[in-house]
């Protein structure tokens, strides 16, 4: 009897230790994760308080700056997203009937060709390239696109809650366009962008 209470002792020190173990590791990884999201915020309430450092600001390979226009982040390995319409269809309709009126001339009676329907709207990866994101405007600059879009043009922004993309959309062009960035970067791209357009709007004390 005693060794059996002593053996059931043991088990349950080894699972203790166990569980103790775990419990650690997985504090661990929470605290790590909090960690990082705290010091993603305090970066952002900073710039968007106090700006830049411009020693710290990434370089810009290609990016000529306007007149007034502060920098606020580069990107590699981006994508350029256009939306495409795929192809239609006819829908309905009938083929009738044809005779023969001589040689060589057929005439055809009663046939239509239905209703026309357009292809489905789909986001389509044109090209790869940097991009830069600053207090007037994004740029993209590819291998063989580049791409402008102004703040003062702007209608909307539509980041993907799932995707790293945000589709933008301005007065100049009709379909939207946007941009793919590498997953690690969403947070920083998604917020100079916002920080980009509160400046621009005069909406920075709510971005805050």
């Amino acid at each position: 009897m005693a060794d059996h209470n002593a053996a059931e002792a043991e088990r349950r020190q080894r699972w203790a230790a166990a569980e103790n173990h775990h419990r650690q590791a997985e504090f661990q990884r929470a605290h790590a994760a909090w960690s990082r999201d705290d010091q993603l915020l305090a970066w952002m309430q900073s710039a968007a308080r106090n700006g830049f450092q411009t020693e710290r600001r990434p370089a810009a390979t290609g990016f000529v700056a306007k007149r007034g226009e502060e920098l606020f982040g580069s990107f590699g390995n981006c994508r350029l997203i256009e939306v495409r319409r795929g192809a239609g269809h006819y829908r309905g309709g009938s083929s009738g009937f044809s005779f023969r009126i001589t040689r060589g001339v057929q005439y055809r009676v009663g046939g239509s060709a239905g209703s026309y329907v357009p292809g489905a709207q789909e986001l389509r990866i044109t090209d790869d390239g940097d991009v830069h994101i600053s207090s007037t405007r994004v740029t993209f600059q590819g291998g063989k696109k580049s791409r402008e879009w102004s703040y003062g043009k702007l209608l909307g922004l539509t980041h993907d809650p799932v995707r790293p993309i945000t589709m933008i959309h301005v007065s100049n062009r009709q379909n939207a366009s946007g941009i793919a960035y590498p997953p690690e970067h969403a947070p920083q791209f998604r917020f100079l962008l916002e920080l980009g357009v509160a400046r621009a709007t005069g909406r920075t004390p709510g971005l805050i």
